[in-house]
């Protein structure tokens, strides 16, 4: 059976030239491969990318009954009857974390999947995933919890570090626009998609940071009543992060045509393209915990303290 799939996927792939959908990437499942592999290792048997089938059908056994997915997972990881049996029995449980790029990614692959095979299997499985996301957004401000249930402190925070808030949605937008394969959202439920797209990016404004009267960066996480920037697990200190400053603002600059108000938090009044020497590092090394810290000399001002510690003025940062 196997062989089967991995032939039917390999004619299939000549043809995305052509107009049909081309073979999904694992890429977006990196992170969590590479966390599954940090406490398990490399030394197992998996499916090759082309075995598309295969992959999704792993993908559906780790959904649980209300959409979401637990996170580090290979999914295309083999399974023996008895981890299968060990998956089942997790999936009935409700909940699921959008850390590590996960739950958006997997129901992207499922909508990929349904387009290739017509499996409706996968489609249901995508279509149970848009409806856990939609429905764990943060009402306050539009963006969307680490985890849920919470099991740890920083669980309910609104999370930009790893991609989450800014992951989801990006695969919101693809879901509104991409009506090749994800031909089977009928227009109810892409209005809500796109409602909550609309809140989301509200949401990632609203949280950039303000040093003084100038926008700056994002936080790892907020407080879900305050919007403030929020510890998250004891070395995440609630100051501005670069990586996730990266992450918000590539996924603005991949809007087609953003607002003015979206274009201010890419832009060069945000204070993170300015060329003004203001905005750049006067000296090479920057004091911190245990020395100094050599930095380049053109590393944007947020980047730098982001590598060392909190911003100075971290106690008196502002969101609104």
């Amino acid at each position: 059976m196997r062989l089967l799939v991995s032939g039917l996927a390999c004619v299939l792939a000549p043809v995305a030239g052509a107009g049909a959908v081309p073979l999904p990437s694992l890429a977006g499942f990196e992170d969590a491969i590479h966390h599954w592999r940090n406490v398990h290792g490399d030394a197992y048997p998996r499916y090759a990318p082309d075995q598309v089938a295969s992959i999704a059908d792993n993908i559906l056994r780790y959904q649980r009954t209300d959409g979401g997915w637990v996170e580090n997972q290979d999914p295309a990881r083999i399974l023996d009857d008895a981890e299968k049996a060990r998956v089942q029995a997790e999936a009935t449980k409700s909940g699921g974390s959008f850390d590590n790029r996960n739950i958006y990614t997997q129901l992207d692959y499922l909508a990929t999947a349904y387009a290739i095979t017509g499996d409706a299997r996968y489609r249901d499985g995508s279509l149970k995933g848009i409806a856990f996301t939609l429905t764990q957004q943060i009402p306050a401000c539009g963006g969307c919890a680490h985890t849920v249930p919470a099991t740890q402190s920083y669980h309910p925070h609104i999370t930009i570090a790893d991609d989450v808030t800014a992951g989801v949605l990006g695969t919101l937008r693809k879901i509104v626009s991409d009506t090749r394969r994800y031909a089977f959202v009928d227009a109810a439920l892409s209005a809500r998609v796109q409602a909550a797209i609309d809140a989301g990016d509200a949401c990632l404004l609203r949280l950039q940071v303000r040093q003084g009267d100038t926008p700056a960066g994002w936080a790892g996480q907020y407080d879900a009543r305050t919007l403030q920037p929020a510890q998250g697990r004891r070395f995440e200190l609630p100051s501005i992060a670069a990586q996730e400053t990266v992450g918000v603002v590539r996924y603005l600059m991949s809007m087609p045509d953003p607002s003015p108000r979206r274009r201010g938090g890419r832009g060069r009044r945000s204070g993170l393209a300015a060329p003004r020497g203001d905005h750049r590092l006067a000296h090479r090394d920057l004091p911190g915990a245990g020395g100094t810290h050599p930095v380049p000399r053109r590393v944007p001002r947020i980047v730098a303290w982001s590598l060392i510690r909190p911003p100075p003025a971290c106690g008196r940062v502002s969101t609104t």
